[in-house]
């Protein structure tokens, strides 16, 4: 008997259809690992997402509050943000190792604009400082509005895959 031009005894075709078994069963289970890490790796960045949203969670809460005229002396955008950069740094640095190359440097660029929103961290005595209101309603609406929309920028990078 002849397959593909080999010649082939009878007792040679069991032992074909064992290895093209066991050949398909190693393929299967290769893509059902491969699958698998995949699966795991989405959940280990979803979980990570999650966790670095969070962390904005307070703050966002503050920006979008209605302006108390009585407190704007003691609470504003400023303090606030300064207040939480270390927390934000650190929810970075822990998301940034979940992140490839590219959306690792969309996020530098995104916390950028975040700290320095008018784009000039050379010449900014510290970050922030582009948010001061000195107590004036209407630049601490600014500011207010700016940050959120900061913020969103960044955590646009930490969507749900």
């Amino acid at each position: 008997m002849s397959i593909f031009g080999f010649k082939v005894e009878i007792g040679t075709i069991n032992l074909l259809g064992i290895v093209s078994v066991l050949v398909l069963i190693i393929i299967g289970w290769s893509v059902r690992r491969g699958n698998w890490k995949h699966k795991r790796m989405i959940e280990t960045l979803n979980t990570s997402a999650a966790t670095f949203r969070n962390a904005f969670a307070d703050e966002i809460a503050f920006l979008g509050e209605t302006i108390n005229e009585e407190t704007i002396f003691k609470t504003n955008t400023f303090d606030v943000l300064t207040a939480s950069r270390e927390k934000h740094e650190r929810a970075i640095s822990v998301f940034k190792s979940t992140l490839g190359n590219g959306e690792s440097s969309c996020l530098e660029k995104a916390w950028c604009k975040y700290q320095y929103p008018n784009g000039e961290p050379e010449s900014a005595p510290c970050p922030f400082v582009d948010y001061i209101s000195d107590g004036n309603k209407e630049l601490e609406i600014k500011a207010r509005k700016a940050a959120l929309q900061n913020i969103a920028n960044i955590l646009k990078l930490a969507a749900t895959k």
